[in-house]
């Protein structure tokens, strides 16, 4: 192992994932806090095992070259079987850790249809009951299934895309799969209900509440997971892929021979490589489990608007020949303000889920991936 260069190479991870964080209002003004902040507050927290890092990693390269040793082969049968699991690992490619989570999809961004079937469940409460409630709850449910179609071509793409990668081993390419229509989405039902408060009053209200939820551009949170995701690609590639692997190999280094010296150096190294490995991995997915969540929001909201916006412009057409339709108008639009407050407050929310998920399901904090003070246990013998 050139420790000498995997420094290097965390440095540079480093300071790439600086440059994918967040930015201002990339989930809206309602996501700022605590999804946004809490995210780069993952990073942050990662960021600094990246520099703990490098610079055990300089301390060991230093150790080495005073010895007068090269770390070209293991002490040990099990320093070497790490180091065989690590290499085989590092062929293993793809573009990110193995999570082996329950219930994920095949590019580990998790299911998606039970969120959608999710958005049909709202519709059935006793709060949607009656014309209108259930001719939106019937025409939402409906409109999830189109969506459930929609979301299996986009992801039997990305799954072509991941596949090709893992044929080619290469580094991750500027394609980006993720590509979120947030931004898109949120766009559209604010001008359906720009136009909507410019028939009904009762729009107001909802208009107000969207304003905060509405995501400006999807490119900033697309070119995190991407570049988050690649940033796990490229740890893997110096300490392997098949991350499970390597900790089976790992645990069996430390219940198997007390080894001291550059072996238990080394294999520390690498078992906090692989924590590393995994934890951006799982960032990733953390910050793409939001967007995938947030996605039933808006798609609800613009669907919810688009059917709303028509039902009221009709209306206004036909209140020009019988004035008592416009309390109808009004209802309709009350409605329509009242559902889409709803969903601007759920936002904030479901924004969050993703720290949420990262918090719960992670390994170990990251403040503890190649603490200041070395265990004793990996200490060089002089």
């Amino acid at each position: 192992m050139d420790f000498d260069m995997i420094a290097g190479r965390l440095d540079d991870l480093r300071y790439r994932g600086d440059v994918a964080s967040l930015p201002g209002l990339a989930l809206g003004v309602a996501g700022e806090w605590p999804a946004r902040r809490g995210f780069n507050d993952i990073w942050s927290e990662l960021g600094s095992a990246f520099d703990r890092g490098a610079t055990q990693a300089r301390r060991v390269a230093k150790t080495l070259q005073t010895t007068g040793t090269s770390y070209s082969r293991a002490e040990t049968s099990a320093g070497r079987h790490v180091l065989d699991v690590v290499a085989t690992a590092q062929q293993a490619g793809g573009p990110g850790p193995s999570l082996s989570l329950p219930e994920e999809d095949d590019f580990g961004y998790g299911q998606g249809p039970s969120m959608w079937e999710g958005i049909g469940e709202t519709f059935r409460e006793p709060y949607f009951q009656g014309l209108a409630g259930g001719i939106a709850g019937l025409g939402l449910r409906g409109l999830t299934g189109v969506a459930e179609m929609a979301y299996d071509d986009e992801r039997m793409m990305r799954l072509a895309f991941i596949e090709d990668l893992e044929r080619q081993h290469v580094e991750l390419s500027g394609a980006n799969p993720l590509r979120t229509r947030l931004s898109t989405w949120s766009k559209a039902t604010e001008e359906h209900l720009a136009l909507g408060r410019k028939m009904s009053w009762t729009v107001v209200a909802g208009a107000l509440a969207w304003a905060a939820v509405v995501v400006e551009s999807g490119e900033p949170l697309d070119r995190a997971v991407e570049d988050l995701r690649r940033i796990a690609f490229e740890l893997g590639e110096a300490f392997g892929h098949d991350t499970d692997a390597v900790r089976r190999a790992v645990t069996a280094f430390w219940e198997g021979e007390a080894s001291r010296g550059a072996d238990a150096q080394m294999v520390t190294f690498i078992d906090e490589g692989n924590r590393l490995t995994i934890e951006v991995g799982k960032m990733a997915r953390a910050i793409a489990e939001s967007v995938h969540a947030l996605e039933v929001i808006h798609w609800a909201a613009l669907s919810f608007s688009a059917a709303m916006f028509l039902a009221i412009a009709a209306l206004r057409v036909a209140g020009r020949f019988d004035i008592t339709i416009d309390w109808v108008t009004k209802f309709m639009g009350w409605r329509w303000s009242t559902l889409i407050t709803m969903l601007a407050g759920l936002a904030p929310t479901v924004a969050a889920f993703g720290v949420a998920w990262y918090k719960s399901s992670s390994i170990g904090d990251p403040r503890e991936i190649w603490p200041d003070v070395v265990p004793e246990r990996t200490e060089m013998s002089p």
